[in-house]
């Protein structure tokens, strides 16, 4: 069962920040880098308990990206 993931616009923004600031669009290895930030995010919709629920609201959960 797959799940809806909404990104907030400011996470949007966010990550189109960070794309800029590391400079991913000249460099494969800030894209590659960029690619695994994304990557558990956009995988919430298939695994949704993946992540812990943040302490704000229990009804909201964050990735973990190192």
């Amino acid at each position: 069962m797959a799940y809806r993931v909404d990104l907030t616009v400011r996470a949007a923004r966010n990550l189109r920040r960070i794309y800029r600031t590391i400079n991913a669009k000249d460099s494969a290895r800030a894209h590659n880098w960029f690619n695994g930030l994304e990557k558990p995010v956009f995988s919430l919709d298939e695994h949704p308990a993946r992540a812990p629920v943040i302490p704000e609201n229990d009804s909201l959960r964050h990735p973990l990206f190192g």
